[in-house]
């Protein structure tokens, strides 16, 4: 990605990822399935650390909440030629409990600080619903990923992950996943809201799948328990392109993120594609489309002292990693909406906030950790 932040600097790139997975968009879409993860980082592959450390060790802590009024500027109503917008608008009371957006728990608005104020957005009881809803703004939630290898099908063992959000001193659950064993050659992770020990395909309520070289996912509903897109059925939730990168020679990986854009009322537009040119990642051809929020991944700088690429993630990722990875808005490169990193073997912290949800972003995550033929 180009370092400037002027939307033209962006298209040329976006262009080359459109052009790369389009050929095989549709294996994204028809569901298939692949080998397992590449768990560990690739021998000698470009890596993403901290910025300003030279013993790839992070400064600071947390997030940076900068510019929030900017933020709420930027997320305004689409203006042709402009990016589309997200609004920021509080939504209102539904008639239906079921559809009705969860407030946030203004609690820890008090004194965050307090280890007697729980930091849980929502009632814990609230989080599965909480899941698909988008974070309000200019709160952030703060999570960790725990990684296995203890899922077992046709004699392989496949990875799963248990995502949990920090509150104070504990761990709460929030989301788990499974890379799924099919007969096709095509990614594909169920996410859900059950813990991996009590896994039920009941609970299950999305999926991600990849095409086959690894280089477009995109992450949908489990509408009538189906784990395959159905047009005109299931909702899509995100798509995410990554730009072909054989060998690293392009260096650090290249990220795009499509997700829906927002109502005024508040609520995530729901896409629910009637054919693949209604899809995320069919939509990001177009200049401009209303319905649609396109951001990259931060570009880390080289440092000559550590001789690798450097990122700032603020005290919350300790080790080198190609997954390493922030999302941001080209108009905005220090409103970080999202940044994901490894703090141990099998272990990575996820931070998200407005405007995203825990399984756009658990679902982003898991493409970074699926492997890419074409990306290194």
């Amino acid at each position: 990605m180009a370092s400037s932040s002027s939307s033209s600097s962006q298209l040329p790139l976006l262009q080359q990822h459109q052009r790369a997975a389009s050929s095989s968009l549709r294996n994204v879409y028809s569901a298939t399935d692949d080998e397992d993860e590449d768990l560990d980082d690739s021998e000698g592959a470009t890596v993403v650390a901290d910025a300003e450390n030279t013993h790839g060790l992070p400064v600071g802590s947390g997030m940076p909440l900068n510019r929030s009024e900017s933020q709420l500027e930027l997320f305004q109503a689409v203006v042709p030629l402009e990016v589309p917008a997200i609004a920021a608008v509080q939504p209102p009371e539904r008639n239906h409990a079921a559809d009705r957006p969860i407030q946030w728990n203004n609690a820890n608005d008090n004194n965050p600080q307090d280890p007697g104020v729980s930091l849980l957005p929502v009632p814990e009881s609230e989080l599965p619903r909480y899941s698909l809803q988008p974070v309000a703004h200019p709160h952030d939630i703060k999570c960790k990923i725990h990684r296995k290898k203890s899922f077992s099908s046709g004699g392989k063992s496949y990875p799963s992950y248990e995502l949990f959000i920090e509150d104070n001193d504990r761990l709460v659950f929030y989301l788990s996943a499974r890379k799924q064993n099919f007969v096709n050659k095509s990614s594909h992770y169920a996410i859900s809201t059950d813990r991996l020990a009590n896994w039920s395909n009941k609970s299950i309520i999305a999926h991600v799948r990849s095409n086959f070289i690894g280089t477009a996912f995109s992450i949908y509903s489990n509408a009538n328990g189906s784990p395959k897109m159905k047009f005109g059925v299931q909702e899509e939730f995100c798509a995410v392109l990554y730009e072909p990168n054989i060998l690293g020679v392009k260096g650090p990986r290249k990220m795009t993120v499509i997700i829906p854009a927002m109502e005024e009322d508040g609520t995530r537009y729901q896409l629910k594609p009637d054919n693949e040119r209604d899809t995320l990642l069919f939509r990001s051809k177009k200049d401009v489309d209303k319905d649609i929020h396109v951001m990259h991944n931060k570009t880390p700088q080289w440092n000559p002292e550590t001789e690798s690429f450097v990122l700032n993630f603020s005290n919350r990722v300790t080790m080198a990693s190609v997954k390493n990875f922030q999302i941001v808005h080209d108009h905005d490169l220090d409103y970080i909406i999202m940044q994901f990193g490894r703090i141990a073997s099998d272990k990575f912290t996820m931070d998200y906030r407005y405007p995203m949800t825990a399984v756009q972003a658990f679902g982003i995550a898991l493409t970074s950790f699926d492997a890419k033929l074409a990306c290194e």
